[in-house]
């Protein structure tokens, strides 16, 4: 169905406008969520992930508010080799992450401790990711080629302390701009792209499945899709066509959890969405600080199948995670 425009605010007076949208919200703050201030402190999370890829190179990364673990990761594939070239990742203390509730303030996140200044930023009609982070300087604007964002509002089921979520999915967007490494330099001009602004009031054992991918039609139309499993009771599941923006059913993910880098499926209880994943890397990580516990694995490849029922070849990833956070 096509979509509702998304509210200005997810809560007003406590009471979240659960659904899923087209556009974003002016603000996501929660500060009217009836939550205690230590639950705040605690379960409140963020983050704003990035991906811009075309057929030689792709980079991504993504700057990560977990309150009492703070982290930012960029990664950067060789996609004519089939291997990841660079992954470097930072665990931040908690006072180096910027967050904003709001698309236009700045930045959107960002993250500025030692060797990382990178910011994330909503600028006109682009979205801009700039900055130092280790060997790696980024400097990259995506913006929309058809329709806008996604955006839903979405139950958090954590015993008897429900919480609520904000993502904000963008597909079909077109990247240009560059990055240096080590003394490489790759210029981006018309790639795709893809983001993910996510911030809620989380539970404290979090999983899911996550599938994210763009590009065209033959006939040159843009289309994408983004799904999960496990999270946010699938009110993310959507579909982009040209300016359309459509909700799908609940997704299905099968793959070997033992070979992550092995092909994975996901199909729509609607039949909407029929796709599979060949990865042409994978990128993982296991993090394990007592309180704070997350295993991460995100393959890298190229989607085919079907989307809304076009036959499509699509570039995205894939993500199994569960965190303690």
């Amino acid at each position: 169905m096509t979509l509702p425009q998304a509210p200005m605010r997810p809560v007003v007076d406590g009471r979240a406008d659960y659904g899923t949208y087209a556009g974003a919200c002016e603000t996501t703050s929660l500060a009217s969520l009836p939550v205690n201030r230590l639950r705040k402190l605690v379960q409140e999370k963020g983050w704003q992930w990035f991906c811009a890829i075309d057929d030689e190179l792709a980079v991504g990364g993504a700057v990560v508010d977990a309150g009492l673990a703070n982290q930012a990761f960029v990664w950067v594939l060789d996609r004519e080799r089939n291997r990841l070239i660079l992954d470097e990742s930072r665990l931040l203390p908690p006072t180096t992450v910027q967050r904003a509730d709001r698309p236009s303030e700045r930045p959107r996140v960002g993250a500025s401790f030692r060797d990382v200044t990178l910011a994330a930023t909503e600028k006109d009609a682009g979205f801009m990711v700039a900055g130092q982070f280790g060997p790696v300087t980024l400097d990259l604007t995506l913006t929309h080629d058809a329709a806008g964002p996604v955006t839903a509002i979405c139950p958090v089921d954590d015993g008897r302390h429900p919480g609520v979520n904000v993502t904000q999915k963008s597909t079909c967007l077109s990247a240009t701009g560059a990055i240096d490494w080590h003394g490489c330099t790759h210029t981006f001009d018309g790639a795709d792209g893809m983001l993910d602004f996510t911030h809620g009031v989380l539970a404290r054992d979090t999983r899911w499945r996550w599938a994210i991918g763009t590009g065209r039609t033959d006939d040159g139309t843009p289309i994408g899709f983004n799904l999960v499993d496990g999270f946010n009771s699938g009110l993310e599941n959507a579909v982009w066509i040209g300016d359309d923006r459509r909700a799908v059913e609940a997704a299905a993910f099968s793959y070997d959890r033992r070979q992550p880098g092995a092909s994975w499926a996901v199909e729509t209880d609607d039949g909407a969405v029929d796709v599979e994943l060949e990865p042409e890397a994978v990128r993982s990580e296991d993090l394990n600080l007592g309180l704070v516990v997350s295993r991460y694995a995100q393959p890298l490849g190229r989607w085919r199948g079907t989307v809304a029922g076009r036959e499509v070849e699509l570039v995205g990833v894939a993500e199994s995670h569960h965190a303690k956070w």
